[in-house]
């Protein structure tokens, strides 16, 4: 989306700009023609000092614009309002009548200006900003505050959001991650990247590389595996995971498991896999989350059965695991 590259664009007004000289680009009015704009209806005040040169409803960006002009020129957007603008977030729709989500501002520590209605103002380092209209953190630095206010759960989706169109890099997220003195499940954020770099591309592949085989010692293998290392003619079409010295291959299906021509071409990898001797085991969300353990058994008794020397490891007490090497032994 296009946003607008100056506030005037929007018809926002600062009192500065209206009573300037119209020879340096202000409205040349006096205190009272804005007073009486206000009272008449024909303006809008937004904050002290910013104005809305037109009558009606007042949407996010006009919102947002009036937030950045009340807090200062040092000001930026941050976290869920910086993502609007860098397409993270669909913009906020219009709610008349209701309370609107509040606008997040970013401004220097050593500033310490009045609280605006309808914002949210954090107080730390504006270096890294685009500065062209409207100012905001930038790209990296936004996804880590969205990760910040996220659950665990939702790590993955955001990461792979951030990634697409090649607009960042997983080592600009990383070096973005180590500037933070302070972050929430850190460690959650450094392993999903780790594993998307490993080759992990959706929120359940991370799931079972982390809970399944990663926390039960259990051979990671490799990700995005292509048909192709089957021995056959070239081919696009990818298994989720491998762990080729034991011959093994992983699908994973996840909530919008493929139907139609998307299933048979499944069909097709899979007896493929056959053919050539390869063993395919499928998992879903329920068998990466709460089964993951039991998950994780299956998997070692398979690895087992093709010559894994590797001993199963308890991911923590409780672990099914625990019981599993108990009565094996």
């Amino acid at each position: 989306m296009d946003w607008p590259a100056h506030p005037r664009e929007i018809g926002l007004v600062t009192t500065a700009e209206a009573v300037a000289s119209t020879q340096v680009g202000g409205l040349g009015m006096t205190e009272r023609a804005i007073a009486w704009a206000i009272e008449t209806g024909k303006w809008q005040r937004i904050h002290r000092g910013v104005f809305l040169d037109r009558p009606g409803p007042i949407d996010w960006m006009t919102r947002a614009g009036g937030a950045l002009l009340a807090y200062g020129d040092e000001s930026a957007l941050w976290g869920p309002s910086a993502a609007v603008i860098h397409g993270l977030a669909p913009i906020p729709p219009l709610v008349l009548g209701r309370s609107n989500p509040p606008i997040h501002v970013v401004v220097p520590p050593n500033r310490r200006p009045g609280p605006h209605r309808g914002t949210i103002v954090r107080y730390s380092d504006v270096s890294r900003v685009v500065s062209l209209w409207p100012r905001r953190t930038a790209y990296e630095s936004t996804v880590i505050d969205l990760l910040a206010g996220s659950s665990p759960d939702q790590v993955t989706a955001i990461i792979a959001m951030a990634l697409r169109d090649r607009r960042t890099t997983l080592a600009r997220l990383r070096a973005e991650l180590d500037r933070r003195t302070r972050f929430p499940h850190r460690a959650i954020v450094r392993d999903v990247l780790t594993e998307v770099k490993l080759g992990s591309e959706s929120p359940l592949e991370v799931r079972f590389v982390r809970n399944v085989l990663h926390r039960h010692g259990l051979p990671r293998g490799v990700g995005q595996w292509s048909v192709s290392h089957l021995g056959l003619q070239p081919d696009r079409r990818r298994f989720d995971r491998a762990i080729p010295e034991f011959w093994v291959l992983i699908e994973l299906d996840g909530a919008l498991y493929h139907r139609g021509s998307a299933l048979a071409a499944d069909r097709r990898k899979s007896n493929a896999a056959a053919r050539h001797g390869w063993l395919l085991l499928r998992f879903g969300w329920d068998e990466c989350t709460v089964g993951a353990c039991a998950s994780a058994i299956e998997i070692a008794a398979v690895l087992a059965s093709r010559g894994w020397w590797g001993k199963l490891r308890a991911c923590g007490q409780g672990c099914q695991a625990l019981t599993h090497e108990a009565a094996a032994s």
